[in-house]
């Protein structure tokens, strides 16, 4: 039997307090820390979160992501999220001791896997001039904000593994793929099928594939761009597509 954890998930900025108070406040029995890539001017702070951590023989795991990427944020915070939701968790996320792109990208990924963003406001902020190095930048935790959310659609996976194939498989100089060729993968992958009765079912095929799939990622989505006529037409991915891809491919 599967025992529900009280799961936080964090990105390491100049904190420390902010950071671990939480973790008492709200009886966490796990913690995730996210750490900057190839992390340098935060080891200080890192090192002084993981001997809290370790003193009190709090489980936690280290990943990392580039806190000053957007799309980066989104689909690290993203996967720690959905996993541990899959796993049966409560999951609790700290969106004040980093980044504010990593907050907002926190704050994102808790909305769509529905955790439970909070804010810790501290009982005091260090002036950034006064502050030495290695020091947080404030002290102490004054209260904990749980954040109101509302629920946000996000493609689903059959859509994701078009989107996939298409940047898997694409060439030229536009990286795109024959309609034919998406419409092929959907039917060996069990995405498509027809009729055995219909005579023209490549027409058929056609039909389903544009009207179930390629409007909506095209028209509603924006994640695909056509290119050429009817019988040679191509399917490439918009920038927005790329994106959305790159945060949600663990789902894939």
């Amino acid at each position: 039997m599967k025992i529900k954890k009280r799961v936080h998930v964090a990105p390491l900025g100049y904190e420390f307090d902010r950071i671990v108070e939480p973790l008492k406040e709200l009886k966490a029995d796990q913690f995730w820390l996210v750490i900057r890539k190839e992390e340098t001017f935060g080891k200080d702070h890192l090192d002084r979160v993981e001997g809290w951590l370790e003193e009190r023989g709090l489980d936690y795991q280290i990943e990392e992501a580039e806190l000053l990427d957007m799309v980066d944020c989104i689909s690290v915070f993203g996967r720690i999220i959905h996993d541990l939701k899959q796993q049966g968790h409560d999951v609790y996320v700290n969106i004040s001791t980093s980044t504010g792109i990593s907050a907002v990208a926190a704050s994102f990924a808790a909305i769509i896997w529905d955790a439970e963003p909070y804010y810790a406001l501290p009982e005091k902020v260090i002036d950034e001039h006064k502050r030495k190095p290695g020091e947080p930048m404030s002290e102490g935790l004054k209260d904990v904000f749980e954040i109101q959310t509302l629920h946000l659609q996000i493609p689903d996976k059959e859509q994701l593994r078009i989107l996939d194939y298409i940047q898997r498989n694409g060439y030229g100089k536009d990286n795109v793929v024959k309609n034919k060729d998406v419409i092929d993968f959907m039917v060996r992958e069990g995405m498509l099928t027809v009729d055995e009765r219909v005579k023209n079912k490549s027409q058929s095929l056609n039909k389903k594939f544009r009207e179930r799939f390629r409007n909506k990622l095209e028209n509603d989505w924006g994640f695909i761009y056509l290119q050429g006529e009817t019988r040679n037409r191509k399917i490439g991915l918009t920038p927005k597509g790329k994106n959305y891809l790159k945060m949600f491919e663990y789902l894939v």
